[in-house]
């Protein structure tokens, strides 16, 4: 099995929640099924048809994210190398068997932040800054049995801590499979709640915090959230938690303080732990937006930077980065952050002046 150059177990193993009932089989998977049964999901048309494809050890058109990536970035690890076959279950010889072991929970957009580079299906702040009122409707509750067999439980959002559906299913996997290991993605910004407080008693968690950036331009990206309160809860983080890592997102804005932030946050997690990826979403501003002058000073201030950095890993990540840093405008345009300084109040032409050439 190991042999077959396209196989992925994650069609026999993997389920990712999504908002309005959607399902699909992993969260960078393009095909949804839309079912509120998801005992149905062995014998779905859609997924039996992947399975099928990987049996074959053929390219199903689902996983073009992890063909992409696999074909054309050398430092970054696609979603199928996670799912190895001697790790989760896999059947090659019925498309029509599934055993859960991991399960990707962002069933709701619920969140008290409007980030920059987000929108209205994983942020019901955004929904309020467009005047939205749509209602996400959650999966009826995961049983216990379906529990049971879990490897990995992964939670995204919205914002999972304040997700109190969420609560409900970390209750119910405590009592049935408490050595099962959790993953949770969020922005920190609030731990007084029972989410946080139910996660402190598994034994295997991992937190990962999102944030790219520090003071007054963290609170540009992550509008609604204050940086004393989220420093102080960072480092309360690292105290109740073994392994906590950042997921960092490399684009215009955080290109001018992203060094910041990993130099200020490497004091309390190991470099290793510190994750960068690139922004998603065409209709977002991208490098070529960005003055070339300016991106050639930030081209060499970053890689003198990950040059001073005592972990080879994280080195290369952010050289890795740096290589989209490409652009031939000879002024600064960002057209979409002046639309979201409008909605927001704000005016990032001062938070991020050195984009424009200030100093």
């Amino acid at each position: 099995m190991n042999n077959r150059k396209n196989f992925c177990s994650a069609p026999w193993s993997s389920l990712c929640l999504e908002q309005t009932n959607q399902t699909k089989i992993c969260c960078i998977s393009k095909d949804y099924i839309t079912t509120t049964d998801l005992n149905s999901i062995p014998t779905n048309k859609k997924f039996i048809e992947i399975r099928q494809a990987f049996v074959e050890d053929l390219q199903h058109s689902n996983c073009d994210n992890c063909w992409k990536v696999e074909a054309t970035d050398a430092y970054q690890p696609s979603m199928r190398s996670t799912y190895g076959p001697d790790d989760f279950y896999n059947n090659v010889y019925r498309t029509d068997d599934f055993k859960l072991e991991l399960l990707d929970v962002r069933w709701s957009n619920y969140c008290n932040l409007s980030c920059v580079y987000c929108g209205s299906g994983y942020s019901s702040k955004w929904d309020d800054l467009l005047g939205n009122k749509q209602k996400f409707k959650i999966f009826p509750d995961i049983t216990k049995d379906m529990l049971k067999n879990l490897k990995v439980l992964m939670l995204a959002g919205g914002e999972p801590l304040l997700i109190k559906e969420n609560h409900s299913l970390l209750s119910n996997l405590l009592e049935t499979n408490p050595n099962c290991r959790i993953q949770i993605t969020t922005n920190l910004t609030k731990l007084n709640t029972p989410n946080y407080e139910l996660l402190k008693k598994f034994s295997n968690v991992t937190v990962v915090v999102s944030v790219e950036a520090v003071r007054e331009k963290y609170e540009y990206i992550r509008f609604g959230a204050n940086w004393d309160e989220f420093f102080s809860n960072f480092k309360q983080v690292t105290k109740d938690f073994p392994t906590v890592q950042t997921n960092m997102v490399f684009f215009p804005l955080s290109m001018t303080v992203i060094d910041q932030a990993i130099d200020l946050l490497t004091q309390f997690i190991p470099e290793e732990n510190v994750f960068i990826v690139h922004q998603h979403g065409d209709k977002l501003p991208n490098f070529n937006s960005v003055s070339k002058y300016v991106i050639k000073k930030y081209t060499d201030q970053l890689t003198n930077f990950a040059l001073t950095r005592r972990s080879q890993t994280l080195r290369d990540k952010i050289l890795a980065n740096i290589e989209s840093l490409h652009s031939s405008a000879d002024i600064t345009k960002l057209d979409y952050y002046d639309n979201f300084d409008k909605l927001t109040k704000q005016n990032h032409k001062l938070i991020f002046k050195e984009l424009y050439g200030g100093e």
